[in-house]
């Protein structure tokens, strides 16, 4: 499936996560502008692979947790403004003010998202993990089913 997501956006991905739990408000601050304006609008589908992909498969269960709270914020909330010196990827991206990462990333992509959640929820051991992926299944679940 070509949505599996490519071992170097998953270590960018990676990167930006450990920013944005960093202590120092000027890393934080940053990683926070990356994730809006170089993920969220240019490389939408990249980021949500890469969080359901470390959700289900790091080593580290914080990161798990950290990366299903993650998915569920961006991909289902009304996407970021860009600002002016950057163009969303997709015409879609800034339509309207209720769309959202999940609407306007391929079917490829919500369908590796769903079955990478999914799978963590058969095989994750860590109760919190568990919890937090459970509110992200669900989450999905809504969407997909057309029920706000």
């Amino acid at each position: 499936m070509s949505s599996i997501p490519q071992q170097e956006v998953i270590q960018k991905l990676l990167q930006v996560l450990t920013q944005l739990v960093s202590g120092d408000n000027n890393l934080r601050a940053a990683a926070e502008t990356q994730l809006n304006n170089e993920w969220m609008l240019k490389t939408p589908d990249s980021l949500l692979t890469g969080l359901a992909h470390l959700a289900r498969q790091s080593d580290v269960a914080d990161l798990r947790a950290f990366a299903a709270v993650l998915t569920r914020k961006v991909a289902f909330k009304p996407t970021p403004k860009p600002s002016q010196d950057v163009a969303p990827i997709s015409p879609t991206a800034s339509a309207t003010a209720e769309t959202t990462l999940w609407q306007i990333t391929t079917e490829d992509t919500r369908t590796y998202v769903k079955s990478q959640f999914l799978e963590s929820l058969l095989r994750e051991t860590h109760k919190a993990v568990r919890n937090k992926t459970c509110d992200t299944v669900a989450e999905i679940a809504r969407v997909c089913s057309g029920k706000q």
